[in-house]
Formats: structure tokens, sequence, C-alpha cells
């Protein structure tokens, strides 16, 4: 007696294709919900970073008291006690700050291949100085 393995083989395939649908969709949602953790880790350490110089009184002094602007935090002639405190808190992270008139649009001037994020904050005054200036980081991960 004959028995007809086509159907089965049919169904075996299907089932194959499904689960492997599946896979490749698990993966998906799996990376967007990885991007999306990278993403509020940056914007809570930013926040947190651009707070702390905005509301220590030496350090938003030296971004008020910057003339030369835009400049970067690698370029010299930024303030030196900024750079050494941006250093010591972006640590290993590929980040520079830049800082800006307050009209600037304070774009990432440099080429890079991978993503940027970036956060910025507006410096106004100090008790002694008013000269607003926009305060911006960039986060590149590659």
């Amino acid at each position: 007696m004959k028995k007809n393995k086509r159907g089965w083989i049919k169904v075996v395939e299907a089932f194959v294709a499904i689960i492997f649908l599946i896979g490749i969709l698990t993966i998906i949602i799996q990376s967007d919900k990885i991007r999306s953790e990278r993403i509020n880790i940056f914007e809570k350490t930013s926040n947190d970073i651009l707070k702390s110089i905005q509301i220590n009184e030496s350090l938003r002094g030296e971004v008020l008291n910057q003339n030369t602007i835009p400049i970067y935090s690698n370029d010299s002639g930024f303030p030196l006690i900024l750079k050494s405190y941006l250093e010591t808190e972006f640590e290993n992270a590929n980040c520079l700050v830049k800082i800006c008139s307050v009209e600037d649009t304070c774009l990432y001037d440099y080429s890079t291949q991978g993503e940027i994020f970036s956060k910025e904050i507006l410096m106004s005054a100090t008790s002694n100085i008013y000269s607003p200036k926009k305060l911006k980081i960039f986060c590149i991960r590659e």
C-alpha cells in the first residue's frame, strides 16, 4: 500500500518557514529595543553632564567666557578646566563637546560612519557675566 508523503513534507516546509520568520522578527525587535536602550542611556548621561556643568558656577563661567566660538573640546583654546572635567565624565566614550553661539545651529562638522547622538543646553549667565552660549554634546557610535 502506497502512502502519500507529499502532504507531510509540505506541512513540515510550512512549519520551518514560519519558525524562520518568527526568528527573524525576534532579532529585528530585539535590535530595536537595544538601540532604544542605548538612546535612553545617552539621554540620561548627557543630561546629567550638561546639568552639572550648568549648575557649577566655575564650569558655567568657563563656557560663558569662551570668546572663540564655535570651538570643540578637542581644539586648542578650549577651557582646560572644562576639558579635564569632560575627560573624567566621558572616560572611554567617543564624545565631543562644542560651544556655539545661541543663534548657531551647532552642527557636527566632522565626517563619521557611525550613529551620532547629540544633546544641547543653553548657558545664559553667571552672577557677573551675561554672554549666552550653547553647549552641545556629540557622541559617536561606530
